[in-house]
């Protein structure tokens, strides 16, 4: 565990440290390597693990293509899968890093905001990377919209997004609602996504998946399973906390006399955590059909820095200085409850350079 506790402070007091931009290269860095150089350590990196054996022995294996040619790649070079979890961390990183810097340009918003990555995505992140990977592009995608307000770029990255996780196709009619000139209330928040959760815990959503699933591909079935063992955080404690937070800052701001955001990058995130929010529960008994919901997963970690704006400037040290604590109790708490459950090797962590069959 002393890794992980190291990991976290070192990564966030780099951001505090230094006033150079360039200071979240560290924290990327030092995140990346833990991902890049893994041995197992994701819940589903039995199953990637599986798959490319099965490809490299000429098998066929329902995966998206970009994963069967990544395979057939590092086959071809005499690599093993390591290779793949190292290509999906290179590219994961640097358009983390890129979505960052378009979006906070101070160290402090930074900070916090990786605070928050640590507590509330870095297990999904390292368990589920195909669909981090996904998540990652959906992030610079909105970083861009929210930075140019031009639909193009943000569009060919979440097709690209989409090739590496059919999921992600979610995330492309989402994108002409997260523009900023689409206006919506707080009270429209509200009530989409009571009326998620609603829906979501009546089994409605459920019912229809099993009967209509059959028309799907095969690689998409699994989503109509409401008993799956595969990783899923709808319903969990975090999503809770969220779903909670989302709900005061709201109902703070229409108590504030608050309508709608104005402040642009306010209106981009708090979409997004709706985006997120909205599936997350809609599918809370759907099983993994809860992950289409993955695509917008970096929104988590935007709302307690949405949610700091709802807080008077004399409280915002406190507040800060409490969602770091937080963040690192429930980052502790995932890695913990993940590591008892024997779903993932995340105690202890191994890692090596043996990318060599």
């Amino acid at each position: 565990m002393e890794i992980y506790i190291i990991l976290y402070f070192t990564c966030i007091g780099a951001l505090f440290i230094s006033k150079k931009e360039k200071a979240l290269v560290i924290p990327i860095l030092l995140l990346w390597a833990m991902f890049a150089f893994r041995d197992l350590v994701g819940v589903d990196d039995i199953n990637y693990i599986k798959s490319f054996e099965n490809l490299s022995k000429g098998w066929s294996y329902d995966i998206e293509f970009s994963y069967q040619l990544l395979a057939a790649f590092a086959n071809k070079m005499g690599l093993n899968y390591k290779a793949l979890f190292f290509f999906y961390a290179t590219v994961s990183y640097i358009l983390l890093y890129k979505g960052i810097n378009t979006l906070y340009k101070t160290n402090q918003r930074k900070a916090l905001f990786m605070a928050c990555f640590f507590g509330l995505v870095f297990v999904s992140a390292m368990s589920v990377m195909r669909q981090f990977l996904s998540a990652c592009f959906c992030f610079l995608a909105t970083a861009l919209l929210y930075k140019e307000n031009k639909l193009i770029k943000p569009l060919i990255l979440c097709v690209i997004a989409s090739l590496f996780h059919g999921g992600a196709v979610i995330a492309i009619p989402f994108l002409f609602f997260m523009r900023p000139q689409v206006h919506i209330t707080y009270k429209a928040k509200l009530i989409v996504i009571f009326l998620c959760v609603l829906v979501g815990y009546s089994g409605i959503i459920t019912r229809v998946l099993e009967y209509s699933m059959h028309l799907f591909p095969g690689s998409y079935q699994i989503y109509s399973s409401s008993i799956s063992g595969s990783f899923s955080s709808a319903g969990g404690t975090l999503s809770i906390i969220l779903l909670v937070l989302f709900f005061v800052q709201a109902l703070m701001s229409l108590r504030a006399g608050i309508k709608e955001p104005t402040n642009k990058m306010q209106i981009v995130m708090e979409k997004g955590q709706l985006a997120y929010l909205g599936l997350l529960f809609l599918f809370v008994h759907a099983g993994v059909a809860s992950r289409l919901a993955f695509s917008f997963l970096l929104f988590s970690a935007t709302i307690p820095l949405t949610f700091m704006q709802r807080i008077k400037k004399k409280d915002r040290v406190l507040t800060m200085l409490a969602f770091f604590a937080l963040m690192l109790v429930l980052y502790l708490r995932a890695i913990n409850s993940v590591a008892l459950s024997g779903e993932g090797g995340f105690l202890p962590y191994n890692a090596s350079l043996k990318f060599w069959s």
